[in-house]
């Protein structure tokens, strides 16, 4: 993927396994004729790890950044687009173009894309997603050395890319919305019982107009939905770097000056006189059900107080007004009640219900 003459050059590689081998060559014909890289290693002694160690290494000479993407993913028509730019925008950067809809960087690009940004500061917590990520390649043969280091007692990829950036101190930033989605194909990595993993919002259609570009950064509070209750992640800085931790959503709320008992009268009122709300909350768990609406509703309120954005450099502001349809609060409820028992096909029957909940929560929150 060589851009203009004097500027980043991408080199692709294709993190795949032997079983995968149709899907890996049909990625790789959308991606510039990537490069395919599987563990030669027998199929029962083959994990992420390995692989990613082979992918990263095959980043080519000359080239300034190096792109793995795995083979179990959907691109959006924007996605080569999104990269050049990423690069641009950010050279010295790890850039993820994926975040699950379950995750604390699910919970940014939700908060972000309402807000009106192009790209959200990553979180700096949990496992690092790795289904589509950026690197410049002055990092690469770092971590090849670090990765192959721990690979005798690590698996998963994701979790040393984290400590791979954290130890090093590299900036790292999310494509709002996702650019890839997870196919849906059986895992055989052996996260299987991950459930359902999707992004907390990919869309196949331009978010925006390509001649905006904004950074999310420094967010005080995100509210978060995790195994069917709302938390917020508060910012703190440790050794100089920001990162997010999981607090009560008191603690945002008493930030805004909002009283917990008023919040929850304002869901009583909605749904007291509805029937169906009732009978969600019955089915459900009103415990979950209030926590759609809350999180929505200090999504809203977060919103309305002010997300820090950053106009970046050669582009135009961000949209004047948020919009709803930027929050990803299609997946709020879903991804919500990951690792929960919650059966994905009760959770469906209510999904005109908890879009309700979603969107009039959002909607409250941001008028105030």
């Amino acid at each position: 993927m060589g851009l203009q003459s004097g500027g980043p050059r991408v080199s692709i590689a294709i993190m795949s396994h032997s079983k995968r081998a149709r899907e890996a060559a049909a990625l790789a014909g959308r991606l510039d004729g990537a490069r395919v890289v599987t563990d030669p290693s027998p199929p029962e002694r083959q994990f992420p790890l390995r692989t990613a160690i082979l992918a990263w290494g095959a980043a080519e000479p000359g080239a300034t950044h190096h792109l793995v993407v795995q083979d179990d993913v959907e691109l959006s028509p924007e996605f080569l687009r999104r990269v050049e730019t990423g690069v641009r925008l950010f050279p010295d950067a790890a850039l993820t173009f994926y975040a699950n809809w379950s995750s604390m960087n699910g919970a940014a690009i939700r908060l972000a894309g309402a807000a009106g940004a192009t790209w959200v500061q990553e979180m700096g917590t949990e496992y690092f997603p790795t289904l589509a990520l950026v690197l410049p390649t002055k990092y690469v043969g770092d971590f090849v050395e670090f990765a192959t280091t721990l690979s005798c007692w690590w698996r998963d990829d994701d979790d040393v890319m984290r400590e791979f950036l954290e130890s090093r101190g590299i900036e790292a930033y999310v494509s709002v919305p996702s650019l890839v989605e997870h196919c849906g194909l059986e895992s055989i990595a052996g996260n299987g019982d991950h459930g359902e993993r999707r992004a907390a919002w990919f869309t196949a259609e331009p978010a925006y107009d390509p001649s905006h570009e904004a950074l999310a950064h420094s967010i005080d509070f995100c509210p978060w939905l995790n195994k069917c209750r709302a938390l917020v992640l508060a910012r703190t800085v440790h050794n100089g770097r920001q990162l997010w931790i999981q607090r009560p959503w008191t603690d945002m709320a008493a930030a805004h000056g909002l009283d917990a008992r008023d919040l929850r009268a304002s869901f009583d009122r909605l749904t007291a006189p509805s029937p169906r709300l009732q009978k969600t909350a019955d089915d459900l768990g009103e415990l979950f059900v209030f926590s759609v609406w809350l999180t929505s509703y200090l999504m809203g309120t977060a919103v309305r107080s002010g997300v820090p954005l950053r106009t970046l450099p050669g582009f135009g502001a961000p949209p004047a007004a948020p919009a709803i349809e930027r929050a990803g609060l299609h997946t709020l409820a879903v991804g919500g009640c990951a690792w929960m028992p919650l059966p994905p096909s009760l959770l469906a029957t209510y999904s005109a219900e908890t879009a309700e909940l979603t969107e009039t929560g959002f909607t409250t929150g941001l008028t105030g």
